[in-house]
């Protein structure tokens, strides 16, 4: 089975291994690009999760779905960089949540860090435009 041919049986698949590595919640970002191929997906486990639990869900995916490793993209968005995290969040799809109190505090946790990170850019962007406008003069 392919990506190409994306189904509710491919969603299924999907939502087993995901659920089988121990992940609560699992999030596909860009569904469109799974017809082309290509897998996009986040996983929110609600507890710290070593390199191992991503390394078997990784090999996972690539073994019961057929999709090659260049096409796959696995977050594990509890310790996932605000920035990506944010993007899985406000672009993505949730397959399935087994924990809807721990996709709150997630959500809630990593949406706040994105917003101080987003302030701080903004401030420091100001600041470089402001510099660069006076070495100009």
């Amino acid at each position: 089975m392919t990506l190409e041919n994306f189904t509710e049986e491919v969603i299924q698949r999907i939502i087993e291994i995901c659920r089988r590595m121990g992940a609560v919640c699992a999030i596909i970002l860009d569904k469109k690009s799974i017809r082309k191929g290509s897998l996009k997906i986040g996983l929110l486990f609600g507890r710290e999760v070593g390199k191992e639990v991503y390394h078997k869900t990784f090999s996972e995916f690539l073994e019961k779905l057929n999709v090659e490793k260049d096409n796959l993209t696995v977050e594990i968005l509890d310790t996932a960089p605000a920035l990506i995290a944010y993007k899985y969040l406000k672009e993505g799809t949730v397959l399935y949540c087994d924990d809807k109190n721990a996709f709150k505090r997630f959500k809630a946790a990593k949406i706040s860090q994105y917003l101080e990170m987003k302030d701080e850019m903004q401030v420091h962007a100001a600041i470089a435009l402001r510099e660069s406008e006076s070495l100009s003069e």
